[in-house]
């Protein structure tokens, strides 16, 4: 089983990262994506299986508990036409995935002082979160259009705009 979940985690971070870089236009994106979603789910449940070396359940089981809700919850949202709210749940899972990654590599080998770890999980956070700010702006612009869009008393009072003035 320990096999199948470093295949699996290894082809979910170079899909994740080919996904991050791409356009997303076509079959072939959402081609990669379910694969990248069948990987994903492969690591978090083949976690599970692997109780052996880690001493029993860990935090990291409950990361897979947590990567599974966030694939259910990305795939609702890109079939609901959500499709930045989907990308955000997408990225922070690879991310996840990552930092998953390193933290398990440190239980098992990798040598390196806590203040490396904290520091290097650090920085990765700060640059996902700085790159994907696009997102969060676009979430928030989608959120007060639909906001507009059901705001019977400002449509009652004759404005035609809604509550927010964009």
């Amino acid at each position: 089983m320990e096999q199948v979940h470093v295949i699996a985690a290894v082809a979910a971070v170079i899909i994740g990262a080919l996904q991050a870089e791409r356009r997303k236009q076509g079959a072939g994106p959402r081609w990669l994506g379910r694969c990248w979603v069948v990987a994903m789910a492969t690591v978090a449940a083949s976690s599970f299986f692997l109780q052996s070396l880690t001493g029993g359940v860990s935090f990291l089981h409950g990361l897979s508990v947590y990567v599974l809700v966030m694939l259910v919850l990305a795939v609702l949202r890109a079939r609901q036409g959500q499709y930045a709210a989907h990308g955000l749940f997408m990225i922070n899972t690879w991310g996840g995935l990552l930092t998953a990654g390193w933290l398990a590599a440190s239980r098992h080998g990798l040598d390196v002082p806590v203040a490396v770890h904290a520091v290097v999980i650090g920085v990765f956070w700060v640059a996902l979160t700085h790159a994907t700010m696009p997102l969060h702006r676009r979430i928030r612009l989608d959120r007060r259009r639909a906001r507009n869009r059901v705001a019977p008393h400002a449509i009652a009072q004759g404005s035609g705009r809604g509550i927010f003035h964009e």
